[in-house]
């Protein structure tokens, strides 16, 4: 009688235990299935945006943000060479825009083209000294290179750009830390999480720095 109430038992444990390995591969294929669909409705809609973009450029071909737009869809899409014409092709359209440097600034900088990001976001710059993120880049490429003193000149212009810009902040205490401040680097970090707990950057690198 025992014997046969261990072998139901067994018989109801491998039943359960197949029954939970079955759950376990639905549930696998179905995650799968959902990321194919994802990825399938992603690159419809890139497919559609772009689509979008360049029939605007054949409406308004000599609009610097349509070519703008264009850029950043072909730049998305992994087509280089189109991308690069669009963008150029707007800061010529519009060379007063500080948008289509900044952007063309962003494609060089991206590709490599540190020298030309370099001038296309100085250009930005001079034009609205009032956008912080061209000179953010410009401390970027600064830092990149060990210089900074003109990381710090140009994070400067930054912070009288716009003192409250999460990446401002970020990027001056980014800043301290390579000059060895880490006192006021951490003090930075800790103001700008506080004041803005979603900014991710900030509390990771107060995580990475541990209590004090």
């Amino acid at each position: 009688m025992l014997a046969g109430a261990a072998l139901a038992l067994g018989v109801a444990f491998h039943a359960r235990a197949a029954r939970n390995v079955r759950a376990t591969v639905f549930a696998a294929a179905t995650l799968a299935i959902v990321a194919v669909v994802l990825v399938i409705l992603r690159n419809a809609e890139m497919t559609s945006d772009l689509a979008l973009a360049e029939a605007d450029v054949r409406y308004r071909p000599l609009a610097a943000s349509a070519q703008v737009k264009l850029g950043d869809m072909l730049d998305l899409a992994g087509r280089d060479d189109e991308a690069i014409r669009a963008y150029e092709l707007a800061s010529v359209l519009a060379p007063w825009s500080y948008q289509a440097w900044y952007q063309l600034g962003g494609w060089y900088e991206r590709h490599g083209r540190r020298d030309d990001a370099r001038r296309a976001y100085e250009h930005a710059a001079a034009l609205d000294p009032t956008f912080p993120f061209a000179f953010v880049n410009l401390a970027l490429l600064d830092l990149e290179a060990g210089d900074l003193a003109a990381a710090a000149t140009h994070l400067a212009a930054a912070e009288r750009a716009d003192a409250d810009d999460p990446h401002v902040q970020y990027n001056l205490a980014v800043l301290d830390s390579r000059r060895g401040m880490n006192a006021a680097a951490r003090a930075r970090l800790e103001r700008l999480a506080a004041r803005r707990p979603d900014f991710g950057p900030a509390v990771r690198a107060l995580a990475q720095l541990g209590p004090r």
